[in-house]
């Protein structure tokens, strides 16, 4: 939580070193600035139900009369435990070029084939990506036949083809799960280290009680002891777990450009002072077709953002994630190849 009193000072209220133990929830009287405070309630609704044998964490509170020292502040970093990690040569975060946002959907002059979620449209993903010295490209959803089910790939899809491809162009490949699929198929990171995928981002978990606390620690472990990147979405706000297990390269948990024409500017410009203040954001930057509110519509292939151009470039200078995406299509970045660049070398 950012707070900003009456009398100029700027304060953020969050928690350290969250560890088996549910996440905490604020309570605020904005007339006040009065507030209480309630643990997440587990599955069943019961509020601050915990399990024995866990450890408070931190309660923090940064204080300033500048905005600036809040983003300073190594204090979340400082109250974690070091880094659990003895080798962490192989993490290498870096930008990701992203087929959801668009569609999966180039096309233009140069695109002789039927674009969409097919072997043809990933490797034209893959082409772009080595281009412009874009370390990944990230499969989303439709990537596996059934998303239950994480070993078998959409026949239109050679997931195995793509990553040899890739390797082929110094591209590596992230591959999209639910968590729920991932929770039942936990030696999936085994079989994606053999495939030699780079990482997953796992998506849906929707909670922060202590067993999805606990969760994300066993999955951070897990990809970890296979050299997995691992990116949250659908996720709550981060505490600390990225400093233990610098494999997580980002989290969501943020009103980010998924959002479409619900993401505005004017929300955005707060998030590194209170968001990215705790941790890494993947808020999916990138938008090409920039539109301002009153005439705002967004139709794939041709996603759209509130704001201007100049806006979405400024988001890769401010807003910090591990893994980046370029969220639009290549077709566009393409178009605009000054952006690209820009972006790019960010």
């Amino acid at each position: 939580l950012m707070l900003k009193s009456d009398d100029g000072l700027y304060i953020n209220i969050h928690e350290a070193a969250l560890v088996n133990y549910p996440a905490m929830h604020l309570n605020l009287d904005a007339k006040t600035f009065l507030m209480s405070s309630h643990l997440t309630p587990d599955k069943n609704g019961a509020k601050g139900y915990i399990q024995t044998g866990s450890t408070s964490p931190w309660r923090t509170i940064v204080v300033s009369d500048d905005a600036r020292d809040i983003l300073a502040s190594n204090l979340i970093v400082n109250l974690n435990e070091p880094c659990k990690l003895e080798d962490t040569s192989w993490i290498k975060p870096g930008l990701a070029s992203w087929e959801w946002w668009n569609g999966a959907t180039p096309y233009g002059p140069d695109v002789n084939f039927v674009s969409g979620f097919n072997m043809d449209t990933y490797k034209y993903f893959i082409d772009f990506a080595a281009k412009y010295h874009i370390p990944y490209i990230l499969m989303d959803e439709g990537w596996a036949l059934d998303t239950r089910d994480p070993y078998t790939p959409n026949p239109k899809v050679n997931v195995h083809e793509i990553i040899r491809y890739g390797k082929e162009k110094g591209v590596g490949v992230l591959l999209w799960l639910t968590w729920l699929t991932v929770e039942n198929h936990f030696d999936v990171f085994k079989t994606f280290s053999d495939w030699g995928v780079a990482g997953i981002k796992i998506d849906f978990m929707d909670r922060s009680d202590q067993w999805m606390v606990n969760y994300y620690e066993r999955v951070a472990k897990e990809a970890a002891k296979y050299h997995l990147l691992i990116d949250f979405h659908g996720a709550f706000k981060p505490a600390g777990l990225e400093y233990r297990y610098p494999n997580i390269l980002s989290y969501e948990g943020v009103r980010g450009m998924e959002q479409m024409g619900g993401c505005y500017p004017d929300n955005s410009l707060y998030l590194p002072f209170m968001r990215n203040a705790v941790g890494a954001m993947d808020y999916t930057p990138g938008a090409m077709i920039s539109m301002q509110p009153e005439v705002y519509r967004s139709e794939r292939p041709n996603s759209a953002s509130i704001g201007t151009r100049a806006y979405q470039l400024a988001l890769y200078v401010v807003f910090e994630s591990g893994v980046q995406m370029l969220a639009d299509n290549p077709t566009l970045y393409y178009r605009n190849p000054d952006c690209t660049e820009f972006i790019t070398k960010v």
